[in-house]
């Protein structure tokens, strides 16, 4: 019994699950993760954020409408960051799991990606489970000694970029990114090149009336084979997720020194 459930990012479980039971399915301990199963056939994509967006990219379209159509109403219970989704919800989302994963074990098996999902993947869950439910014991001092060596690879990649670039650029804006890249540089036949198919935000920003050249993960892949400076946009984006996860350990440390120490 116990375990965790299929979660979404809507009810405070990032890309993982969020505790009450992921379905031991396939066999004694094995578990489901749609997350996962979705990151590992598209690996260079931005992975969809909640449960619902899985399972509409894997074409469970019905029940994926009901279920977020129920989380927007509040009847799934409340969904914020650190509140306890209501049993109601987190049993629709099971469903909704145990509707999905054929589809995605059907990808994974024709990718021959089954045996790592269930071998390694889907092995880490109860893990993670536990790191979050208990906490870890962290050297602080060593997690200091790794912040400063984010730095100083962020500083040097900066310098190289700005060599291979010609100048000095926003390496957070995507709009100036995207001119460096398209039009000043001429990759992706100079911005007439597009991705097959935008992500969710880039819908967003051009209906409301904002434009510039794609620069998303999978974009980025793709110019990295005419030129160096996408690559290490890639890389400056890593560098900087990773300070900022630095930060959020240390923000941790001085409030839940119970859990983090």
């Amino acid at each position: 019994g116990g375990g965790m459930t299929c979660g979404s990012a809507d009810t405070g479980g990032g890309s993982g699950c969020f505790d009450g039971g992921s379905i031991p399915a396939r066999g004694p301990g094995a578990w489901l993760d749609p997350h996962i199963g979705a990151w590992m056939l598209s690996p260079a994509e931005d992975p969809p954020h909640s449960l619902v967006a899985v399972a509409r990219r894997f074409h469970a379209g019905d029940e994926a409408g009901r279920v977020g159509a129920s989380a927007k109403r509040g009847r799934g219970g409340e969904t914020a960051r650190g509140v306890r989704p209501s049993p109601d919800r987190i049993a629709a989302e099971a469903l909704l799991c145990l509707q999905v994963m054929p589809a995605i074990e059907r990808r994974l098996g024709e990718a021959r990606l089954l045996r790592p999902f269930y071998g390694q993947e889907m092995r880490l869950v109860p893990v993670l489970a536990r790191m979050e439910t208990h906490g870890l014991r962290l050297d602080l001092d060593a997690l200091r000694g790794a912040r400063a060596e984010v730095l100083r690879g962020l500083g040097s990649l900066e310098e190289a970029g700005a060599r291979e670039a010609g100048r000095q650029f926003k390496w957070a804006s995507p709009k100036d990114v995207g001119a460096l890249l398209y039009r000043e540089l001429g990759l992706g036949g100079g911005g007439e090149a597009r991705a097959p198919r935008q992500a969710p935000q880039a819908d967003k920003r051009r209906r409301a009336g904002v434009r510039h050249e794609p620069t998303d993960r999978a974009s980025l892949l793709r110019l990295s084979a005419e030129h160096p400076l996408p690559a290490m946009v890639s890389m400056h984006r890593q560098l900087t997720s990773a300070l900022g996860a630095i930060a959020s350990i240390f923000r941790y440390a001085e409030h839940d020194r119970w859990r983090v120490a």
